[in-house]
């Protein structure tokens, strides 16, 4: 009996240290931080420019956005911008945590530099996706703000990631098929929902920019579990009639291989290639955006990324400007981009005069 005892209170000894040696996290990010310096400012400027490599760009239209924002001030304004190229949404919140003050005005530019860098161990992704899908459970949500150590008992146990303060690249062989994108998707979210709460609670306000996306850039990759021999042989019959300009024999061959192809990155492309080339922009359009979802690689922005900025800044009723669809103003009529990533100067310069009316109301200037 003595050792039946001694035995159920071990039992429940070790059950209890193991729950209890877990963290107590609200959000249940699946890495942690090097401790990083503070960032102080001499003196706060009133707007700063944080995300990834668009933000980095931008910084050459500053002074553009300075001269707009500055007339009739007796200063030009000062503009700082800490957008750097493979700074994924999870290090733009750490920077802006880092801050000892904030600007009054954040503008945010990224999402196109998401799947760059490894926040998890991949053998965990499983786990990973239950613990965001409870976070995002309203109950559980509720429960975790009320009680924060129910999320050592809420989550799944996993070996965090620890970011130093210099970005690694993930493996450029890696697709992000299934639940990998899934788990980008849920973590954006999380991590922006944070953000954009954090800043408001700062007493600054908050800018939310969609990500150009260049519907004409190629994809990198097709999903593993879209394709087969069948499907790229009938694919490249398709691009033997487009290097011909049968652009109509095209057009019929490709929608006979609908049903084989869903969410096949390459079929979509070349769909919206031919449809463009039949001068059917709106189905071109909407072609060549599910080409950029379901583009494997992920090597630049994706669609479901704005979606979930314009959900997010809707929620909290922060101002939203869409750089994206300023450049499609122009679809079917002018270069669009420059290259993969970044569209022509031109439309930088617009977004800027844009933003600067913005900010000057924002800021009641």
């Amino acid at each position: 009996m003595k050792i039946k005892l001694l035995f159920g209170l071990g039992s429940i000894v070790a059950f209890s240290l193991y729950f209890l040696s877990r963290p107590t996290q609200i959000r249940p990010y699946p890495y942690y931080f090097q401790e990083n310096p503070p960032i102080e400012f001499e003196k706060t400027p009133p707007l700063a420019i944080v995300g990834d490599r668009l933000a980095e760009k931008f910084q050459e239209f500053i002074p553009l956005m300075q001269e707009e924002i500055s007339i009739n001030l007796k200063h030009p304004i000062q503009i700082v911008t800490f957008g750097k190229k493979t700074f994924a949404l999870h290090r733009t919140l750490n920077q802006i945590k880092r801050m000892k003050t904030l600007p009054k005005v954040i503008l945010y530019l990224g999402g196109s530099e998401e799947f760059f860098e490894n926040k998890y161990q991949m053998s965990e992704v499983a786990s990973v996706r239950r613990n965001f899908l409870r976070y995002k459970d309203t109950t559980y949500q509720s429960i975790l703000y009320i009680a924060p150590s129910f999320s050592k008992f809420l989550y799944e146990k996993i070996g965090p990631v620890v970011l130093g303060p210099s970005v690694t690249k993930i493996n450029e062989n890696i697709l992000f098929d299934g639940v990998h994108s899934e788990v980008e998707y849920l973590h954006y979210e999380m991590a922006l929902d944070e953000l954009i709460k954090y800043v408001k609670s700062r007493n600054s306000l908050f800018v939310a920019i969609t990500t150009p996306l260049n519907l004409s850039a190629p994809p990198g990759a097709a999903c593993s579990f879209v394709e087969s021999q069948e499907i790229t042989a009938q694919l490249n019959q398709v691009r033997d009639l487009i290097n011909k300009n049968d652009f109509k024999g095209a057009y019929g061959l490709i929608n006979n291989l609908k049903e084989i192809s869903a969410a096949n990155a390459k079929y979509y492309y070349l769909k919206g290639i031919i449809e463009r080339k039949l001068a059917l922009f709106k189905p071109a359009r909407e072609s060549l955006i599910k080409s950029v979802a379901f583009d494997c690689s992920k090597y630049r922005g994706d669609p479901v990324f704005n979606q979930i900025l314009k959900k997010v800044a809707g929620q909290h009723q922060v101002f939203l400007f869409d750089f994206e669809k300023l450049i499609y103003a122009d679809w079917g009529e002018n270069v669009l981009f420059f290259d993969e990533i970044y569209p022509q100067n031109f439309y930088f310069q617009r977004s800027a005069r844009a933003l600067a009316k913005v900010i000057k109301k924002l800021l009641k200037l």
